[in-house]
This record gives structure tokens, C-alpha cells and sequence, in this order.
């Protein structure tokens, strides 16, 4: 009697069998949800789902009154989350098969994929109307909407500072041999003084042809640096600088007086003037970073020596493991004559020959 009384009982009543199945099975997930609770309930993923699956098939009313681990809320939630997942996964599922869809239809034009990158990555500044135009010349005909989207889709196009850097490295080549660059190199004296030294290097090859150092640089200084490294009519016809305030309209003017064009660099761009940066990191390499600098003779004087051996001595790869002077090749006219060693700067750096037989 107290079964047949009790509220659970006259809920069960008014179910179906089919229904009650599922009540079942629902309670029993709970309670195995239920029985590893410790401070708060964790469920699965899959359990999750199966709940979700068995609310389908009962009415809200129903399985709300036997739900009792989370609020119906809290089952409402995993629903739209549940949903956000599959409908994400569908609408990626979906644009993989578009896009399967369009690249089978490019299939016949495979054969001229690379000739297509090979011409737009040559040439960045070329329209789909160029590059359908040259593809005709070379007996290749395809509808420019078709061209658009191989380029788009399957070798994009490079981005704007890709181009822009193509752009410089394709100047720098057709100059070569009439640029030089200009920058500072700092160097941390002992004093806690910062001295400054001022260089020009050429970049056809790579020889520094000045240098001089000062602890307050100023635009009447390196006026006077220019003329001493320019002072006749010289083959150098651009110098790179960058955006240094000390680099002002004054030093700009004594160089075009001087017939050097001056091409600054862009802001924060230090790979522009990629020659001067690569010698200021040979010489702290080297150099400074071995050594403690108490002032401005001392730094001279191993600059100096430095400069000595970078121009005459040491191999660069740029230049195919030359030098920038051109070094001779030591001959060794008998396996007797021993290997000799030369060192620089007191041994921090050395380059070797054969020993010279005597006279």
C-alpha cells in the first residue's frame, strides 16, 4: 500500500513500457555519475550525449522530475554545447569538401600550376591580366576567373612586404657596385662612457673604407668623415643610412654635394642595411666581446688593427670565402715546410701560410 500511495509510483503508473525503459536507463546513468561525486560531479562526454539522447524521446515534464545530479538548466546547456560542437564541425567538414570540389575541377590545369607560381612569384607587380597575357604567348590558354582563383587558392600571392623586401634585394643587386653603407657602432668603455664609431662600407666588396671613433658624434663631425672617405670623385653613388636623428638634413646635403645619392632605410628595418649590421656584428663577435675598452685610444687602436685584418684577411662568404682586398693563396713548394701561424690582436684571432723557405 505504501508503494501504491507514494508520488513515484503514481508517476511510474501513467508512463508507457517504453517510456519506463528509458526512465531506466536514465536513472541508471545517473547513478553511476552519482557514485564517484566527490566535491562536485564530473561526467563524461559520452555520458553527457546518452542523456541527452534519452530526453529526446521524453517529454520535458517527465524526465525533469527524475533528473537529479544537475538542475535542467544545466542539461539545456550541454545540449547547446553539444550542438555548437557538431554544427562547427559541420560547417568545416563542409568548406573541406568545397573545397576538394573546386581543386578537382582545376585538376586538367596541373600540368601549368608551376608555370603559373613560377610567374607570379617572379614577378609580384603583374595583374591576372599580365600573367593571363604572358601565359598566351607561351600557348597556354585559360579563362582569367580560372587563373584568379589558382593564384588565390593555390599559391597565393606573396603579402606587401614580401614584395617590398623583393623589390630592395633586386636594387641592391643592380647596384652593388656603386653603394656603400653608413651606421654607428656603440662600444661600452670602462668608465661607464658609451663611445661612438662612425664607418663606411662598401658592399660589392665588403671592405670598410673608414672608420673613426668620438664620444659626442655631431653633423659637422661626420661631415668631415664623408669628405675624408669621399674627397675626389668616387664610384659610389648611393649610401644607405637609416633613421638615426644625428643622420640629419645637413649630412644629407654634404652628400648629395659630394654626388652620393642618400636612401634611408625604413623605420624599424634593420635588414635594409643588412651589410653594416652584419659588420657591427663580426666586430662585438670577434672583438669586443672579448675585451674590456678603457677609452677611445685604446678602441682605436684595436679597430685599427681589426679593420687591417677584416679587409685583407678575413675569408667572407659572400665573396665565395674571398677577401675584400683579394687574399693570395699560399703555395707550399715542399711537405717539409711547416704550417705558420700569424695572430691578431694578441693572439685573439690568427691566420695561417706556409712558412717562406729562406733566401
Amino acid at each position: 500500500m505504501m508503494i501504491q500511495n507514494s508520488r513515484l509510483y503514481k508517476k511510474i503508473r501513467k508512463v508507457s513500457n517504453k517510456s519506463l525503459i528509458l526512465i531506466i536507463i536514465f536513472q541508471y546513468l545517473q547513478l553511476q555519475i552519482y557514485k564517484r561525486r566527490v566535491k562536485e560531479i564530473k561526467t563524461k562526454q559520452r555520458e553527457r550525449f546518452s542523456l541527452l539522447i534519452i530526453t529526446r524521446f521524453l517529454p520535458r515534464k517527465l524526465w525533469s522530475n527524475f533528473l537529479f545530479i544537475v538542475q535542467p538548466q544545466t542539461l539545456v546547456r550541454w545540449h547547446e554545447s553539444i550542438w555548437n560542437l557538431i554544427h562547427t564541425l559541420k560547417s568545416k567538414f563542409g568548406k573541406f569538401i568545397k573545397g576538394k570540389k573546386k581543386e578537382r575541377r582545376l585538376l586538367k590545369y596541373k600540368k601549368i600550376l608551376p608555370i603559373i607560381n613560377r610567374l607570379t612569384l617572379e614577378n609580384p607587380n603583374w595583374g591576372y591580366q599580365w600573367i593571363q597575357s604572358e601565359l598566351q604567348y607561351l600557348g597556354i590558354d585559360i579563362p582569367l576567373t580560372t587563373l584568379r582563383r589558382i593564384i588565390l587558392r593555390i599559391k597565393p600571392l606573396p603579402p606587401k612586404i614580401e614584395i617590398l623586401r623583393k623589390r630592395w634585394k633586386t636594387f641592391l643587386k643592380n647596384q652593388t657596385a656603386h653603394i656603400a653603407a653608413m651606421d654607428f657602432l656603440t662600444i661600452k668603455c670602462f668608465g661607464f662612457t658609451t663611445l661612438y664609431c662612425f664607418f663606411i662600407i662598401e658592399h660589392h666588396s665588403r671592405r670598410v673604407l673608414h672608420f673613426n671613433l668620438t664620444f659626442q658624434p655631431s653633423a659637422e663631425w661626420m661631415i668631415r668623415q664623408l669628405k675624408d672617405t669621399f674627397p675626389f670623385q668616387s664610384n659610389i653613388q648611393y649610401l644607405i643610412l637609416d633613421n638615426d636623428s644625428m643622420f640629419n638634413q645637413a649630412v644629407l646635403n654634404s652628400m648629395i654635394q659630394l654626388g652620393i645619392s642618400p636612401i634611408r632605410t625604413s623605420i624599424k628595418s634593420p635588414w635594409q642595411n643588412a651589410f653594416a649590421e652584419r659588420w657591427i656584428g663580426s666586430v662585438r663577435k670577434d672583438l669586443l666581446n672579448h675585451i674590456i675598452v678603457f677609452g677611445e685610444n685604446h678602441a682605436r687602436s684595436l679597430l685599427k688593427e681589426y679593420v687591417q685584418y677584416y679587409n685583407k684577411m678575413r675569408p667572407h662568404q659572400g665573396l665565395d670565402g674571398d677577401t675584400p682586398t683579394g687574399r693570395i693563396v699560399s703555395s707550399r713548394a715542399s711537405p717539409e715546410i711547416p704550417l705558420q701561424s700569424h695572430p691578431v690582436l694578441n693572439g685573439l684571432i690568427h691566420f695561417y701560410d706556409w712558412k717562406k723557405e729562406a733566401a
